[in-house]
């Protein structure tokens, strides 16, 4: 196509017949049917200016790609003094020189553009090529169909999780340990005060301790939640000094926060699941 140069003085028709032999060689399967040197001066004044911009703006390999006396070579090997030539994609083209003149890329759009709307959708010729078409549309349906209906089961699946932190996130309200066992079960996990206590301990969650209740004269549990659950906003522990036999103590409740509350909801939904 070396006879095809297109300049800013190309008419129309030229530009026409210059897109439509790019058209035939992209058809027969050639990746890069674009000459530099045939388009660069429908936009640049130099040469150097033209190769400039397209090193700069499209990706070696990719777009475009180089040669030298005649062997594919990168930028970074090419030989000083030796003219190195550059083949391009349609799409890098249509880029680099079409979409910069308007009456050009009008012209592109009408060999390139159109050809592919035209394409996008052809009428069976026989009778076997309309049964084909009809069995490919109905199984697309089949596919979308399926699709939805995983779509729908999944919201439904998560629905409760949904639900509850609609209602509880923005919450300031604090529960102890056994509402929120009442709240778990609400949702349909089977659980008790003190089984989620243990779960908590278990999960490193809570730390327990024993403390010597000198009034009952047996040990108690006293439980504190890890500091990074504190610092996570999921627990609240509120202290009571209390007086036993003129000996003070500290006595501390742990309590779940809203944000704690969505928390464990969603993780004992999904351990459930």
């Amino acid at each position: 196509m070396n006879e095809l140069i297109l300049t800013k003085e190309s008419t129309e028709s030229e530009i026409k017949t210059y897109f439509q032999k790019v058209l035939e060689l992209k058809r027969s399967g050639e990746e890069f049917p674009v000459n530099f040197d045939e388009v660069w001066p429908v936009i640049y004044e130099y040469r150097h200016k033209a190769s400039e911009s397209l090193k700069e703006n499209f990706i070696e390999g990719v777009d475009f790609y180089l040669t030298q006396m005649g062997k594919v070579v990168k930028s970074n090997e090419l030989q000083n003094g030796i003219k190195a030539e550059a083949k391009l994609t349609v799409s890098c083209m249509e880029f680099f020189v079409a979409r910069k003149v308007r009456s050009v890329f009008e012209v592109y759009r009408s060999v390139f553009h159109k050809v592919a709307e035209q394409s996008k959708f052809q009428l069976p010729q026989t009778f076997s090529e309309a049964l084909m078409l009809a069995a490919k549309q109905a199984e697309q349906i089949e596919q979308q169909q399926l699709q939805l209906e995983e779509k729908q089961k999944q919201i439904a699946e998560q629905r409760p999780a949904v639900i509850f932190h609609d209602s509880v996130s923005a919450s300031d309200t604090v529960i102890n340990i056994s509402d929120m066992a009442k709240l778990i079960c609400q949702n349909g996990v089977d659980t008790g005060e003190q089984r989620l206590y243990k779960w908590l301990v278990d999960n490193k969650y809570l730390i327990c301790r024993k403390r010597l209740s000198k009034t009952k004269n047996k040990y108690e549990n006293d439980y504190m939640p890890y500091q990074r659950f504190i610092e996570m906003g999921l627990f609240f522990v509120s202290e009571t000094v209390v007086q036993a036999n003129g000996n003070p103590f500290v006595r501390h409740t742990v309590k779940i926060t809203g944000k704690g509350q969505t928390y464990f909801i969603n993780k004992f939904l999904n351990t459930a699941a």
